[in-house]
Order: structure tokens, then sequence, then C-alpha cells
């Protein structure tokens, strides 16, 4: 074997094995498509599963229809009153009652007044629970240096009272 007819050969065999690794990475890659739409497939519901979801959500309406009916005519048999249901209200006061709901859960969640508590004109008296920062506030004349009780004492620097 002459050097020319070698390196011939050597060039066909690269080549061979070039073509052989391109077919390979087209199989690799084949199989990954495989394998994606399998689980794509796999994700999707089947019409089946679709269809028995839809006939039981039937049969339930069904079912709870046949429910109030056999109520009904157990309340009309003990001579109850049929509930019958409640007037159209009208949107204006609906639309108000919404707004004053809203207002009042705003109030609430900003620390302003309780639910059950009635909005009252602004004054200078804190209302009974109302917190300030640092002693409480006294409805009463300020207590005299003496009268306060030993724990309320202040230690340290004289406040001017």
């Amino acid at each position: 074997m002459d050097p020319k007819e070698y390196e011939r050969i050597k060039a066909e065999e690269k080549q061979h094995l070039l073509q052989l690794r391109a077919l390979k990475q087209k199989l690799a890659e084949a199989e990954r498509k495989k394998n994606i739409l399998g689980a794509v497939q796999g994700t999707a519901l089947p019409d089946s599963v679709a269809a028995t979801h839809e006939e039981m959500v039937e049969r339930l309406n069904r079912e709870s229809i046949r429910t109030e009916v056999k109520m009904e005519m157990a309340l009309e048999s003990a001579g109850l009153d049929v509930p019958t249901p409640a007037p159209q209200i009208n949107e204006e006061d609906a639309q108000k009652a919404r707004a004053a709901d809203l207002i009042r859960q705003m109030k609430l969640e900003m620390g302003g007044m309780p639910l059950d508590a009635q909005p009252h004109a602004a004054s200078d008296t804190p209302l009974e629970g109302d917190k300030s920062i640092g002693r409480p506030r006294s409805t009463e004349k300020e207590l005299e240096v003496d009268e306060r009780p030993e724990e309320a004492r202040s230690v340290g620097r004289k406040r001017g009272i």
C-alpha cells in the first residue's frame, strides 16, 4: 500500500465516520421529539374523560333539582310557606350599600373605628380604647406627682408638669 492509497482510504473512513455521527445525532433528535410529543399528548384529557365529567355535572344538577322539588312538596304538605324569590333590589340602593360596606372595611383595615361603632363628630377627647404615644391621656385632672402610685414615678430627669 503506497501513501496515496493510504490517505485515500483514511479520507473515506473519516467521511464514513462523519456520516455515522450525523445519523446518530438525527436519531437522538428524533427520539427527543418523540418523548416530548408523548408527554404533551399524555397531559391532554381524553375526550372520554371530558364527556364523563359533563355527564356527572348534569347528573348532579338533575339530582339537586329533584331534591329541591321534594323539599318544596314537603313544606307545602306541612303547611309552611314556600320561600319565594326576593324582589329585585334597586341598583342604586345596592351600589350605595356596597360603597358603605367598602368604606367600613377600609376604615377597619386602617385601624379606624370598629364595625359596630357609629361615626361621630371629631373632638379633642379621645375615645375609650384610643391610644396615644407615651402615657395614656387622662380625662380627669392631671395627677400631682405625690398622688401617683409608686411604680408610676419617673426615675431620672423630671418632666415639666
